[in-house]
């Protein structure tokens, strides 16, 4: 149901879905929208060469090509979608009815970061809000299979960042994804952005419906170029990958294998300019390999959440160190077993190993911290530390 008091519908967000006039450029681009063969490039020639735009309605196969450049394919998918044209522009005057504003590469509140792309998306569709161009803003991408470190790293570096100003931007996938996404809407007015494969009236995966409806009703946004109900398919998303960092200023992977659509995103990323960060990992966890490729490729290695706070150019606050140790701090048995958890989780008997305790006096101590929020239980009697709590003891 429409909510008419949002401040994020279509009317009150400067789109200009719900005119009526089906010559319009932002009616013209919906209806290319809906053409299976037509993307952001065979778009954006049409949108260049063609004057007025409306005529791809009645042009024939040969005069698209000749006077657009563009496919063959391409032009042949347009001139058969023409006949459904007053069909697809009833969906275009309707979409402020499901609030979804369709955002052009003519409207004001187009993204100005892509604007430079060679690529960039003619259109967008949009539930919710888009990244502000005044706000910094960072992508957070890894590994759907991602660890428990992995997970607790990206909602604690996507929480910390939100506290400083920043912008979340994610694919939603489960994994890093979803974590990045929750991280930042754990924290008060915390906002964070989906970029969809499938349409932004499809929630997927399903198992972050959650944070989907969070983000759609304005707690950030989702985001996608394919038609709202458009189902994901395996090829649109690394197309969706560009809009991920090119909405971005900064990119951090956090677990990535060395071919995998995180990589796909750097790539893009490079592409375009930006910085990318990985967090470092095990040498021998397919999980690390690929940020800890990119490390040695040249990445930006983050040892801190003031690594990416100083290359965004905001105030540094040294109490976000991720990992923090004073050696000045260990003087009882309760600080000394908790500095023996670092990176990684440990055994009970390792940390006792460390910590030349005994095993018992180590169990009794890592229980308290447990029940004070320092430490979390991963199984059994293996535990790491509680990244959502990192005041020193």
């Amino acid at each position: 149901m429409k909510n008419d008091s949002s401040i994020y519908n279509a009317k009150s967000f400067g789109s200009t879905s719900g005119s009526r006039n089906i010559n319009s450029v932002d009616a013209v681009l919906h209806f290319l929208s809906y053409v299976e063969d037509v993307g952001a490039i065979t778009a954006g020639k049409l949108y260049n060469s063609i004057k007025p735009l409306s005529l791809v309605y009645t042009m024939n196969n040969r005069e698209l090509v000749k006077n657009s450049g563009i496919r063959k394919s391409a032009a042949a998918a347009i001139c058969k979608a023409a006949a459904e044209k007053e069909r697809i522009f009833e969906e275009y005057i309707s979409l402020s009815d499901s609030d979804i504003n369709f955002i052009t590469i003519e409207n004001k509140n187009y993204p100005k970061r892509l604007l430079n792309l060679y690529d960039k998306p003619m259109w967008l569709y949009v539930k919710g809000k888009l990244p502000g161009d005044e706000k910094k803003s960072v992508a957070i991408v890894g590994s759907r299979n991602a660890t428990n470190y992995g997970r607790s790293m990206a909602e604690f570096l996507a929480g910390s960042l939100v506290k400083k100003g920043v912008e979340i931007i994610s694919g939603m996938a489960i994994g890093i994804d979803g974590c990045s996404h929750r991280g930042a809407l754990n924290q008060k007015d915390g906002s964070s952005y989906a970029v969809l494969g499938s349409g932004v009236n499809i929630c997927y995966p399903k198992e972050n419906f959650d944070i989907y409806c969070e983000m759609s009703k304005g707690r950030g946004g989702i985001i996608s170029e394919n038609i709202p109900k458009g189902n994901a398919v395996k090829s649109s998303f690394p197309i969706r990958n560009r809009l991920i960092s090119g909405l971005s200023d900064l990119i951090i992977v956090v677990e990535a294998r060395e071919k995998s659509g995180s990589m796909i995103t750097v790539r893009h990323a490079l592409e375009q300019g930006k910085e990318v960060y990985a967090l470092p990992g095990r040498i021998n966890d397919p999980m690390s390999r690929g940020c800890n490729r990119l490390i040695s490729e040249g990445a930006g290695i983050i040892i801190s959440v003031d690594d990416i706070i100083e290359s965004l150019g905001l105030i540094r606050d040294k109490t976000l160190k991720i990992f923090q140790r004073d050696i000045n701090i260990l003087a009882n048995n309760e600080k000394k077993v908790y500095s023996c958890f670092d990176l990684e989780p440990k055994y009970l008997e390792d940390v006792a190993d460390e910590s030349h305790l005994p095993v018992s006096e180590v169990m009794s101590i890592v229980l308290d911290l447990e029940l004070r929020g320092y430490l979390i239980q991963i199984s059994g009697n293996y535990y790491g530390r509680n990244i959502n709590n990192l005041d020193d003891i």
